[in-house]
Formats: structure tokens, sequence, C-alpha cells
């Protein structure tokens, strides 16, 4: 004892340092002859070491410490201290594995052992530890804590069979037999959960009669539940304790739906709806409906009509949900109907919009979420019963259009002006704006800014102001949605300057309604999606920057802005969300394990379980994640081929991996093994259409006369797995041939290529040529190592030829003589960038001349005699062709220097409706100035790409 309190002497000046972030001092006090051979304060300097950003010393100190194999348990928390920061906890288990076996009976040594675990997901240790650790202490939550480990290895990692959840299970029981005072609601969930898992239905159900229900009749409810955390109580002052009444009712309902007990069910569903006070909880309701349907006897539907109207007797129109169900029983009665004739089928669909639909839409018109309510119903109904839908819409419109001009308060007026608003987008949800013409369509977007300029003064009541979403904008919404829609069935051929025109408009319709409403998220979502169309990058990335995104957001919506950046040539803007997205994946990979363990800890197992799913199965295997990944081992790729092949071998040399290649690598193994998670938010967009299949097919390049955006990410995710394989295989290719490796050895990167490039080539036509030109560059390298220098020279013949006649500046601009109406511009041409051959010239200049620069570059090396050393007589003919080749590149590129050093944007004038035309100026400015930003980003890397190949 004395010794330790002598020790703590000498230490307390430490650690006083260390409180007050004196880091140096404190470092200067571990160096005192009397106790700097101590290993405590050899590892609190090391601490003091790696907070002034010493990382390497650090570690090496307290690796150094490690090999001792220490057992005091201040040390290694300490230790694991130093390791966690040092951004190395996994290092901690090896000794923490030591100090538990040379002390079996420590409790607090083997829970820290088993959090390490839960920290480095090793789920297979876990569940040894565990087991061990119950046989050892006899303690339930160990237990607990092996099943659930086993549970994650069969659903999430797939490492175990289902059939050795069966020895979780009964072991589990036992235990909760074993113990009952000490078995909380976490437990027996986890026991239902286990036989869910090896499709046991009906032992799920005895066992929540026996753990589950019994248990909350049984014990009385804890005295601080979990229903208190969301009123600030910490999760470490909650008591488990049994399942929450409503959660148990919920759990109740769906096993009795498992095993199809379709009227314990009903019972369930409607003491869910009635008693716990849910009457607007839709899953509830559609359970309920569902469950009596399947019943199908008269009782059990009069049951549900009860049910029904006595709930809407109660809640009147504060609830949507009885109401809503009264149409879903409706819709399902019409639909359900056994009759064979197309007539009465026709009559039926007619009959349920007039008696249920209508007067849903009658009673709720004024909420917005009244057509999302009704939407998924449109779906179902027949022809005539659509119809019928859009007549009564259509008398609504005229209805409420005529009340608002007849009403003399506001309250009035906004509320009319909300029916108004259903109408309308219901009816464009019906497709009623489909068999307009372009005339009527653009008519109708006349009027509709005419309405949406008078009803202005909606917005300065208690609901406008700078509010997010102010009462009009939806209004402009449908406006500007109509517009595009102008665009896509206009004639392709006829009207091609008139779609610019109208996305023009459309720009200008959006930026009016922003500096009304500057916080319109949905605004700003489809002004980015209009100047994209526009091939204005920068004005399309600045608004896309005001969203603001943030956290988990980053990875389900960058899929909006990442292919369309790269498809007009904003690599820089693209390399940020993808920078972005891969920090958000490192902060979660951080900071999820440390909440998984302390769920372990406090035996929240739900939690647990829900947390390490969530890391392992959708961030660790984030789609997103894979192709932010694989464009910034691009780019690396890009930046060396606007340098000199002199940096391009001296880098290749000195560090023969990329960085980030190891990740790509994995997540390409993931993504052709198991697949990736596709964490996308795809309704994030309001257009209030009908839900469509997507149709991009994994485009990369903008169609002419197309208002479809880029995306691979929609596409089979077997071809975006071969983006993703095109990215790895070329750095492999390239450090290979640097470091000498033979032709057998990278035959399968280049089959990959080859395959890859056949593959993604037929997506677009017209970029088939330029696939072509890198397929073939790659062709020449790979005979060039193998030492047939013949078929190498024949190989970059025609590598010439094909760049003699690739013409890919051709289409990258497009002009046109004045409007014939008169513009700013007078007799002088409106000169742009088209969106279409913009993205073709940014898919050579960023995407495939970088592949056939470093391809023909590395053959440079293989055949180019060192310096003061003559070619080999079977070289020669290589080397001749070489230099037509870069002569023909470089004809090219300096073809596209002349194009972007002629362009300079103009922008014709806006036709826009008075009602916006003062934002008309503000959207030429933008438009201009981007396409000449993007002009010269263009002009700059085929610049480089010139210096490179003369480099050769």
């Amino acid at each position: 004892m004395a010794d330790v309190e002598k020790l703590m002497r000498l230490l307390r000046p430490i650690y006083d340092a260390i409180d007050g972030r004196q880091y140096k001092n404190a470092i200067k006090l571990c160096n005192q002859k009397k106790i700097c051979d101590i290993d405590l304060v050899q590892v609190l300097q090391a601490h003091c070491l790696e907070r002034t950003g010493k990382v390497d010393d650090a570690l090496r100190i307290v690796r150094r410490v490690q090999l001792k194999k220490p057992t005091d348990e201040n040390l290694l928390h300490t230790m694991q201290l130093v390791f966690k920061l040092c951004g190395v906890p996994d290092e901690m288990l090896s000794t923490y594995e030591h100090a538990a076996v040379a002390h079996p009976t420590n409790k607090d040594m083997h829970c820290q052992l088993f959090f390490g675990y839960t920290r480095s997901l090793s789920l297979a240790k876990q569940q040894q530890l565990a087991f061990k650790m119950y046989k050892t202490f006899h303690s339930l939550q160990y237990v607990g804590w092996a099943c659930l480990s086993m549970l994650l290895q069969v659903t999430v990692e797939k490492s175990l069979p289902v059939k050795m959840l069966h020895l979780a299970d009964k072991m589990l029981i036992k235990a909760l037999r074993d113990h009952p005072a000490d078995s909380n609601g976490e437990l027996g969930l986890l026991l239902v959960q286990l036989l869910q898992a090896q499709d046991k239905p009906h032992e799920a159900m005895a066992a929540f009669h026996e753990f589950i229900r019994q248990e909350s009749e049984c014990g009385g409810d804890a005295a601080k539940p979990r229903a208190l955390e969301g009123q600030g109580v910490p999760d470490d002052e909650i008591e488990l304790g049994p399942m929450q009444a409503i959660d148990r009712k919920v759990l109740e309902a769906s096993l009795a739906a498992d095993i199809q007990d379709w009227h314990t069910a009903t019972a369930a569903y409607t003491d869910l709806l009635t008693t716990f006070h849910a009457a607007d909880d839709w899953a509830f309701w559609v359970g309920l409906i569902d469950a009596t349907f399947h019943v199908g006897t008269a009782a059990a539907h009069a049951h549900l009509r009860h049910t029904i109207d006595t709930l809407q007797q109660q809640h009147g129109d504060k609830l949507r949900g009885p109401w809503l169900a009264g149409v879903e029983v409706a819709v399902r009665h019409a639909t359900d109907s056994s009759s064979s004739d197309n007539n009465d089928q026709d009559q039926l669909d007619a009959a349920v919009v007039v008696a249920a639909i209508v007067p849903y839409m009658d009673r709720f018109a004024s909420k917005a979420c009244c057509v999302t309510d009704l939407q998924r119903y449109a779906g179902v109904l027949g022809d005539s019963g659509k119809a019928a839908w859009v007549t009564a819409c259509q008398a609504r419109l005229s209805t409420a259009c005529h009340q608002q001009g007849a009403a003399v308060g506001d309250d009035d007026q906004l509320k009319w002006f909300r029916h108004a608003l259903t109408a309308r987008k219901m009816l464009r949800f019906l497709g009623e704006h489909a068999t307009l013409s372009v005339e009527a369509l653009l008519g109708r977007v006349d009027a509709m800014l005419d309405e949406y300029h008078a009803n202005q003064p909606l917005n300065h009541q208690a609901v406008g102001g700078q509010r997010e979403v102010q009462v009009t904008d939806d209004l402009l919404l449908l406006t500007v949605l109509l517009l595009v829609d102008v665009v896509d069935v206009a004639d392709t051929v006829s009207q091609t300057k008139s779609r610019r025109d109208w996305l023009l408009h459309a720009a200008t319709c959006l930026e009016s309604g922003l500096a009304k409403s500057a916080y319109n998220f949905q605004m700003k979502l489809l002004l980015c999606r209009i100047y994209a169309l526009l091939g204005a990058g920068t004005a399309f990335f600045g608004r896309y920057q005001e969203l603001d995104v943030k956290q988990i957001q980053v990875d389900s919506l960058s899929y909006l802005v990442l292919d369309p950046l790269l498809a007009l040539g904003q690599v820089d803007d693209a390399r940020r969300i993808c920078d972005a997205v891969r920090a958000l994946h490192r902060t979660t990979a951080r900071d999820t394990p440390e909440f998984i363990s302390r769920a372990y800890k406090l035996g929240v197992f739900s939690k647990a379980q829900d947390m390490t799913m969530f890391l392992l199965h959708k961030m660790k295997r984030s789609q997103m994640l894979a192709v932010a990944t694989s464009e910034l081992v691009h780019s690396a790729l890009v930046d060396l081929s606007r340098t000199s092949t002199s940096h391009l071998h001296t880098q290749l040399t000195l560090q023969p991996t990329l960085p980030l290649l190891p990740d790509l690598d994995r997540l390409v193994q993931d993504a052709t093994s198991c697949g990736l998670s596709q964490n996308y938010h795809r309704q994030v967009q309001v257009t209030w259409s009908p839900p469509v299949p997507e149709t991009t097919n994994g485009r990369y390049l903008y169609e002419p006369n197309s208002t479809q955006s880029c995306d691979r990410t929609s596409a089979d995710p077997a071809l975006l797995a071969q983006w993703l394989q095109l990215r790895a295989c070329v750095p492999h290719i390239l450090s290979g041939v640097a470091a000498g490796a033979t032709s057998e050895v990278l035959e399968g990167h280049f089959d990959t290529f080859k395959s890859v490039v056949q593959s993604l080539q037929h997506i677009h036509a017209a970029a088939t040529p330029l696939w072509t030109v890198s397929q073939t560059a790659a062709d020449a390298l790979l005979l060039a190592i193998s030492g047939d220098f013949a078929s190498a020279s024949a190989t970059l013949d025609t590598l010439a030829t094909q760049l003699v006649h690739v013409t890919v500046f051709d289409s990258l601009v497009e002009s046109d003589i004045g409007d014939d109406i008169g513009d700013d511009i007078g007799d002088d041409k409106a000169q742009l960038l088209s969106t279409w051959g913009l993205s073709l010239a940014s898919l050579w200049a960023f995407q495939l001349s970088p592949y056939v620069l470093l391809f023909v570059a590395m053959v440079a090396k293989v055949v180019k005699p060192k310096k003061k050393a003559k070619a080999a007589d079977d070289k020669k003919g290589c080397i001749d062709s070489l230099k037509a080749v870069v002569q023909a590149h470089v004809a090219l590129n300096v073809r596209g220097q002349h194009v972007c050093k002629q362009f300079k944007a103009v922008v014709p004038r806006v036709r826009a409706h008075p009602v916006v035309a003062e934002a008309a100026g503000g959207v030429q400015a933008k438009v201009a100035a981007a396409q000449d930003a993007t002009a010269a980003n263009l002009l700059a890397v085929l610049t480089d790409h010139v210096g490179f190949l003369r480099s050769i």
C-alpha cells in the first residue's frame, strides 16, 4: 500500500499537467530519472506525445510496453486510450487477451476484452468469449451477448449456417428459465428473433407467451422505462424491465400474422388502434384490414366497419387514418370483386371514386399530404375509375378557383387556394396534362404564373415570410414541371432551340421563386436539375451546396449530383462530393462501434443489432462509398496524366499502389460477391407523377433533347460493378508494368478492362469510338509487354488512325442566329456549350483520354531505349508507330484547344413571363459564367495532356 501511495504521489504532477493540457510539461515530468522506467509513466508519455501530434512516437512507446504483456488494469485502460486516439484500437486486443488468460476470474478484464471485440466487429470471437464468460460467471446477460453474436453472424455476416441458431435458442431458453429474476424484454425479443430467423413462427409465438407476455403480467413496469429516453433520461439510467405495452402488442400482432392466426391479429391491431391511441398509424390499419380480409366473414367485416366508424366519430378531421382506412376498404372491395364483366368492374371503379376517394379529397384537400395518401390507388383503378377521378378533380379545381375569387377573408382564400393546389397535383398524378399539346401546356404555364403572382399576398400571413416553404411554392413547382414536360414532348428536330429557351424560362421561374422563398429545398433540387440540363455546371453545384446536405444524407443524396458533375466536366466539384462521402464513412466507422459496445454493456440488444446491421450491411457495403472511392482512385490517375512521363514513372516507382486502391479492391469484391447496399433516397424530389421504372440504364452522358439526368447508380448493380472493376484494373495494370510484371501476370486485368469496355460502350452509341480507342491502347500495351513488337506496332498504327477520326469536339458548341422577335444580342449568334457535346467531351478528356495517355506512356517505357543506347531492331517499328500516335493525339487535343479558346458563352434573351422577368438577367449571367468556366477547365486539361504527350 505504501508503494502505491508513493507511486501516486510521484504521478500526481503528471496527471495534473495532463488535466491542464500542459502536455509538453507532462512529457518533461515523465522523463524524470526516478520514474521514467515505469510502464505507466511511459504510457502516459505516449498519451502526451499523441496529443501533441507525434503519433508515431506514441505508438512506438506503447508497443514497446505491450511486449511486456502487462495485466494491471489502470495501465491497460491507459494503453487502450492511446491506441484508440492513435487510430489503431484493434492493437489492444492481444494485450487484453493475455490479461484475460492471466486472470480467468476477473470479470471486468473479460468484459473489456468483449467490448474490444464488439468495437472490432469480431462476431465469432464475441460469441466464443461470451459463452466462456457465462460458464464462469453465470450471468444471463452473457448468454444474450453470445446469442446475439450468433444471430448477427447468420443474418448480417453470413458466416454461420442457420442451423447453428438452434443451439442459441435452446441455450437462451434454458438460461431464461434458470434466471427468471434477471429476465427482461430485450432478452425475450432476442429469443423471438432467433426463432424467426430459423423460420419457426409457432415456436416464436410460444416463446412470446412464455417469456414476454407472461413476464409483463407477472412483473411490474420498470421505474425508468425505455419510453423515458425521449425525455432526456440518460440511457445508462434506463431500467430494461418488461417490454413496453405497445411494443408487446405490436410484436403479438406480427407473430399472429406469421402463423396466420388472423383472429388474434385482428384483436391485437384493434387494441393498438383504440386502446393505445394510435388511430393515425397507417401500418396498424393495414395490418387490421389484411387480417380482416383473410378472415373474410361478415362478422369480421362488420367489426372492421365498426372500428372505422367509431374512430372517425371520436377523432373527427384531426386524424386522417380512420378516413383513409375507409378508402382502403372500399378500394379493396372493388378490386377483389369476383365480377368478370369489364363493364361491371368499370362501374365499381367509378363508384369507389365517387363514394370514397373524392369525399376524402374534399375532407383533407387543405393538407399537403392528401395527394400522397391517395396516389397509391391510381395504380389499382381501371381507366373508367381514373376518368371519373379526373372529372371530379377538374370540377373541384374550377370550384376552388371560383370560391377563392369570391372569398373575402385571408383564411378563406388560403383554404380554397390549397384546395385548388391539391386538385392540380392530383390531376398531374393522374396524367391529365399528358393529353395536351405543346401550345396548350405553354398556355397553362402562363396562366399558372399569373395565378402564382396574384396569390403572393397569401405568403405574408403567419405561414409566409422566410420560412422553409411558403404557400405558393408548390404552384410554382407545378408550373416548372409543366415546362420540363414541354421540353420532353416537343419535336426533337424543329424545336431544339425552343427547348433551350424553355429550360432558361424554367430556371428563371425558380430563381424568381427562390428570391421570395430562399429556403425551399424542392425548388433548389429542381433548379439543380435545370442548370445541369443547360450545361451550367458551377451554377448547378452552387445551388446544390446551398442545400447543406449533412450526415447520412451525404450517402443517400450524392447520387443526384456526382454523375451529372462528371458529365459536365466539373471534376473538382465531383471530387469534393467524393471526399465528403468518404469523410462520412470514416466518422461512421469510428463512432458506431463505440455505440455498439455501449449497447451491449447496457443490455439493449435491439440497439446493438440495429447498429451492427447498419454499419456492416449499409455503410461498409455502401454503393455510394464504392462509387466515390472509385472516382477518387480515377482522379489520381487523371492527375498523373496531367504531369509528365518522368513524373509518372517516378510516382509509380515510389508508390506502386495508389491511395484508396486497397479499399476499392475490397468494394469490388463485395460488389461481385454479396452485392452493395443502395442507400439512396429516390423519392426526395417531388414530381407529383406516377413512379416509373428507372430508364437511365446506367447513363453516364446527357442525351440530346432529353431531360433525363446521368445516373449510373440506377442501372443493374452488375453494370455498376463493371465501372468499379474498370477503375480498379487500370491502376493494377500501370503498377504491374512499371514493376516489370509479365503479360501472364497482368493478363487477367487486361481481360477485365476489355470485357468492361465492350459492355459500357453500348450504353451510348456516340461514345463507342472513344471506348474503342482506349481498348486499342490497352491492346498495344499488352502486346508490347508480351514482346510481340510487330503486332504492337500494327496496333499502334490502328490507334493513330482511330485518333485521327475522333470528332468528339465537333458537337461541343451549338450556335444559332438571334431570335426572330428580337434578342438583346442583336445580330450575334447565341453560342452555348451543348450539354450533350460537353458530356461527350468530358468523357474523353477526363475519363478515356487519360487511359490512352497512360497506356501509351507505358508502351514508350517498354519499347524506347535507355539513354545513349540504340533501339533494338524489332522495336524500331514500334517507336515510329508510337510517334504517329503521339502526333495524332496531340492534333486531336489541339483541335479541342482551338474550340475552347474560340468559345465565349452568349446566352440568348430569356423570353420569360413578366411575373418572373426580373430574374432573367441573373440566369443569363449564371449560365454564361458557368459555361465559360467549364470551357476554361476543359482547355486546361487539354493543354496538360498535350504537355504529357510531348514528354513521351
